[in-house]
């Protein structure tokens, strides 16, 4: 049994709950079959879910708020889990959450995802200026996801930039970029006899 392999196999337990892996040793691979299927498996894996749960929860408010709106932030954790190697280091698994939501999703809840990746970044001084867009106005999408409420609608006529800067007050700015109306078709004219 080589000690590297055993703790592969062992991360990957805890990590996705099976192995994938073939062993070549027999003994080992029997002594994976059995952890596998025993309760201290199962209770590790769920404090390793309810303590990165926890810590994104508190990392990142906003887009952990949006996902749990829509009752959507277990199941991105656990895909998110999956997808991406364990890292001990609570602030490199928020950034490391926010870009995989970023780059999953299209919609409001990626734009909230950015949005505090970059401000996130601008606590850390990291000065680059990031531009954002959204769909809505971000105010009311930063306070529905602060509530756990739904994101709301898209405007149609609209679309909004935040800039986040740290030369800028509170972090970032936000514009309105107004979405050129185009006119309806002509509608055919009923004519009436007479």
């Amino acid at each position: 049994m080589r000690l590297d392999n055993l703790q592969r196999s062992l991360a990957q337990l805890v990590r996705e709950g099976a192995i994938t892996e073939r062993t070549a040793d027999p003994a080992t691979a029997d002594y994976l079959r059995t952890v596998a299927t025993t309760t201290g498996l199962r209770v590790m894996r769920d404090v390793v879910r309810e303590w990165r749960q926890l810590l994104l929860r508190q990392g990142c408010p906003l887009t952990t708020g949006a996902l749990l709106a829509e009752c959507r932030f277990a199941a991105s954790v656990e895909k998110f889990m999956r997808a991406e190697s364990l890292d001990p280091l609570a602030q490199n698994l928020v950034t490391r959450f926010l870009a995989w939501v970023a780059n999953c999703r299209d919609d409001d809840v990626k734009s909230l995802a950015q949005f505090e990746h970059a401000l996130i970044n601008v606590r850390r001084g990291i000065n680059s200026k990031i531009v954002v867009p959204w769909k809505c106005h971000p105010l009311d999408a930063v306070a529905a996801a602060l509530h756990a409420r739904p994101m709301p609608k898209p405007y149609l006529h609209a679309i909004y930039l935040t800039e986040i800067a740290a030369h800028l007050p509170g972090g970032f700015s936000i514009s309105e970029i107004s979405a050129a109306i185009e006119p309806s078709p002509p509608q055919p004219m009923n004519r009436m006899s007479v």
